[in-house]
């Protein structure tokens, strides 16, 4: 089941999944051309993020999950892609 679906066209961060998940960003984003429609571009500045939450059957052992996206590097510095915690701290 698709649990969240944020495809970033028409510079909306909304999520088009049926289950609406909790959405939120910080830092210095910005939208761009992507692979297929528009991209979210997020600059290497420290603390600038994109982030789904309350999703709750993530790490939940017997429930499985996949995680997928398209990525583009412009830098080559150490930097999270995906990162899952508990909680907002983790």
């Amino acid at each position: 089941t698709l649990t969240a679906y944020i495809s970033f066209d028409n510079h909306s961060f909304e999520d088009r999944g049926a289950l609406q998940i909790a959405r939120s960003y910080t830092g210095s984003l910005n939208f761009t051309a992507g692979r297929v429609g528009d991209a979210l571009q997020i600059y290497p500045i420290v603390y600038s993020f994109f982030q789904l939450e309350g999703l709750v059957l993530l790490g939940t052992s017997g429930q499985p999950y996949s995680i997928s996206l398209w990525i583009r590097p412009d830098l080559r510095r150490n930097a999270t892609i995906v990162h899952v915690a508990a909680n907002s701290i983790g």
